[in-house]
C-alpha cells in the first residue's frame, strides 16, 4: 500500500487475512496495527485494502437510498454511495469517485464531511 493511501484510524487487512485492523500509526516504511491482544508494526507491503463491500456501508451507517430503477444506493448525511454490478461510486451532480477499498472510503468521508466514519453500535 501507498503511504499516501493510508491515515491513522483506517481498516485494513493485516497479516491474517479477512480481519480489519486499525492503522495506529505511519512511518515512512511501516505501519502499526492494533490487535485485540496489543499492536505490531508491519511493512506497507505485508498490508493490503479490505474490499467495499455493501455490508461495510451498513456497519458505518449507510442507509439505502433509492438512485434509479437500475441502481443501488447507500446515503450517510450528505455523502452518497451507487452500487452497481458490484462497483462502488462516491457521486453527486458534480463528480464521481470509483472506490474499491475501506480505506478510500473512509478517508473521502472525511474529507467531504470533516467526521470519521465508525461502525454503527447493533442493539
Amino acid at each position: 500500500m501507498k503511504a499516501s493511501e493510508l491515515r491513522i484510524g483506517n481498516l485494513v487487512n493485516g497479516p491474517k487475512q479477512n480481519a480489519a485492523y486499525p492503522v495506529i500509526e505511519i512511518s515512512e516504511l511501516s505501519v502499526r496495527i492494533q490487535f485485540d491482544n496489543g499492536n505490531d508494526w508491519y511493512g506497507r507491503d505485508q498490508l493490503h485494502g479490505i474490499p467495499l463491500t455493501e455490508e461495510w456501508l451498513l456497519k458505518f451507517g449507510f442507509e439505502d437510498h433509492k438512485v434509479f430503477d437500475n441502481l443501488i444506493g447507500y446515503k450517510k448525511n450528505e455523502v452518497e454511495i451507487h452500487v452497481y454490478e458490484e462497483l462502488f461510486c462516491l457521486a453527486n451532480n458534480e463528480y464521481a469517485k470509483s472506490l474499491n477499498y475501506l480505506h478510500q472510503l473512509q478517508n473521502l468521508y472525511f474529507a467531504l464531511t470533516g467526521e470519521e466514519l465508525t461502525i454503527k453500535e447493533t442493539v
